[in-house]
């Protein structure tokens, strides 16, 4: 058996069907680049941001959620963090850690996130990955489609495809004892 045979092999046995979409990493929405709206959401500089801690797996394996999600050029990255922008959209990421900041004001959801991430995500589509997507809430399941989870302040949310990896219910925020 080929290595793609028997890889397709391991992925149908785990029930996860992947689906080319080139790289799950940073693949913005087009209008990121010049600060357009984007699915109703507005760029702009300032605002009060609380944060969301999201981690991603698929195939038993985690997805980093990139730096740099959410923010317009020109920005500065220093090793995997990454600063500046013209504007900034309600959802941002400044590190790879799956910390989100979210914009106070109107409330957001992990859809929103996904579409500046330019990432698909359905109730059965995940990045390059089909199959049943589930989502924990700090450690709660969810049974909603995930792209209408709203994102509270400090949640810890798992989003997932595949061959199950057990949820953990909390993160320890930056600044947190």
């Amino acid at each position: 058996m080929s290595l793609a045979g028997l890889l397709a092999w391991v992925l149908a046995a785990l029930s996860v069907v992947p689906v080319p979409v080139g790289t799950a990493g940073h693949r913005p929405a087009a209008a990121l680049n010049d600060g357009s709206p984007v699915a109703g959401m507005a760029c702009a500089s300032a605002g009060d941001r609380f944060p969301v801690h999201v981690e991603v797996f698929a195939a038993g394996r985690a997805a980093v959620v990139p730096a740099g999600i959410g923010i317009t050029p020109p920005v500065r990255r220093s090793g995997a963090y990454v600063t500046g922008g013209s504007c900034r959209y309600p959802l941002v990421t400044t590190e790879p850690t799956g910390v989100v900041w979210v914009r106070a004001g109107r409330p957001r959801t992990l859809g929103d996130l996904f579409v500046l991430w330019g990432q698909p995500l359905g109730r059965w589509r995940l990045l390059g990955f089909d199959g049943r997507v589930s989502v924990t809430v700090d450690g709660r399941g969810y049974r909603g489609d995930p792209r209408t989870l709203p994102l509270q302040e400090r949640s810890q949310i798992v989003v997932q495809v595949g061959r199950h990896v057990p949820p953990h219910p909390a993160y320890r925020f930056p600044g947190d004892r």
